[in-house]
């Protein structure tokens, strides 16, 4: 299985014509199960990537970040790439995209006894909303200037700032949520829920910094693009 996925990472990532040598260095964020200090390989996007990069002659040091920090080195070329990224015309300005590899289900996170059932902005706009500073969460949604939007460093301090009703709602991947909430605060399992439609699918993909690449490498990158 993993095979296959390695397989399928060289294809969207470098594309079939790439090949070279000497060391990547990449970005990626505390984004457990898909990135993080503590987890095996610092996780399966970085492990997955690292592999695929190998087969075309390249070494790769991941280096973990906050995801502020990890987006502005990716920016203004302190590293190659950047992990786990969801796609914006802003960022688009400043990376090339890889095509998607992956697909984040974002959700509203409420507490248990919040009577918040709906994800209509006219709605919404009644409550207030902690968020992650510079994530694109989705257009709209971060674009919206009727919305009250709190930020912070990370989903976890969204979750207790949640929890002790200093906020109405927070929003994460599901499956993101679902596995911080279960390793790092199993005390809250009881006392959120999420709502049951997402605020947006978002894919996955590897942004590269427009710094890394020139006009003889460009066409050379037409599988990845």
């Amino acid at each position: 299985m993993v095979g296959k996925w390695v397989s399928l990472f060289v294809v969207l990532f470098v594309g079939p014509a790439w090949s070279g040598s000497g060391q990547l260095v990449v970005a990626a964020t505390e984004w457990a199960p898909y990135s993080g200090t503590e987890l095996l390989n610092k996780g399966f996007s970085p492990e997955l990537f690292s592999v695929a990069m190998s087969r075309k002659g390249y070494e790769v040091d991941v280096v973990i970040l906050p995801w502020s920090r990890a987006l502005k080195g990716t920016y203004d070329g302190t590293f190659d790439a950047l992990l786990d990224v969801w796609y914006s015309d802003e960022r688009a300005e400043k990376m090339v995209f890889s095509k998607p590899y992956m697909t984040n289900r974002i959700k509203f996170i409420k507490r248990v006894d919040s009577n918040i059932v709906s994800t209509d902005f006219a709605d919404l706009r009644h409550y207030e909303i902690g968020v992650v500073r510079d994530y694109a969460y989705e257009p709209q949604f971060d674009m919206s200037p009727v919305l009250k939007k709190s930020p912070e460093r990370t989903f976890l301090v969204n979750l207790y700032k949640l929890v002790k009703h200093r906020i109405d709602l927070t929003l994460e991947d599901e499956f993101v949520a679902r596995f911080e909430i279960a390793h790092k605060a199993p005390e809250l399992q009881s006392l959120v829920s999420f709502l049951p439609d997402p605020l947006s699918e978002n894919n996955l993909y590897v942004g590269w910094v427009r710094l890394f690449f020139n006009d003889k490498q460009l066409p050379h990158l037409s599988g990845f693009q």
